[in-house]
């Protein structure tokens, strides 16, 4: 699968979230996972405000280097008006990064957006179902195969979204459903 990855998750590991460090390695190695260049620019942000920058901004390229980065391009640039007006119309609000990190990912057919930060991409109609956490994607992995993941994700993360469900009830979902 390709999977854009969300500023929150990279957060995460820069913290040491040992989880997330693990399923992420697990990603790296069976999937292709993009960044959008304005996530290295939050990141390399976060890094040059520390105390020991040099480190940081060392660890954080390192970081980022296991990624393919995506650049801000003209079909990108179009595609964020679009998304910024239709957010508008609807009396949504969402950081000008999120809306480029969608952009992206709808421009360039990507099949997942992996946040911690799934309420704002999930006011884009057509990301709804390919936003999830990496725990909800780890999920998902472990019970479904590549020619019904679509289907079951969007059917689990409408099972999370009517639910309000917390991580540790997801497996309930496959319980009832499979």
């Amino acid at each position: 699968m390709r999977i854009i990855i969300d500023t929150s998750v990279l957060v995460y590991i820069d913290r040491k979230n040992k989880k997330i460090i693990e399923i992420m390695k697990e990603l790296h190695t069976h999937h292709e996972l993009y960044i959008s260049t304005i996530t290295i620019s939050e990141i390399l942000t976060g890094s040059n405000l520390r105390q020991d920058a040099k480190k940081s901004v060392n660890n954080a390229k390192k970081l980022l280097n296991q990624m393919k980065w995506i650049d801000l391009n003209p079909q990108i640039a179009e595609k964020i008006g679009e998304l910024n007006a239709y957010l508008i119309s609807q009396g949504k609000k969402i950081e000008l990064p999120d809306v480029i990190i969608s952009a992206t990912c709808l421009v360039n057919n990507l099949d997942v957006i992996l946040t911690f930060n799934n309420k704002h991409f999930s006011y884009i109609p057509s990301l709804r179902f390919k936003t999830m956490t990496p725990f909800q994607f780890k999920i998902l992995m472990n019970n479904s195969n590549s020619e019904n993941f679509n289907g079951v994700a969007e059917k689990f993360l409408k099972f999370i979204y009517e639910n309000e469900l917390e991580v540790e009830e997801y497996e309930n979902f496959f319980k009832k459903y499979s």
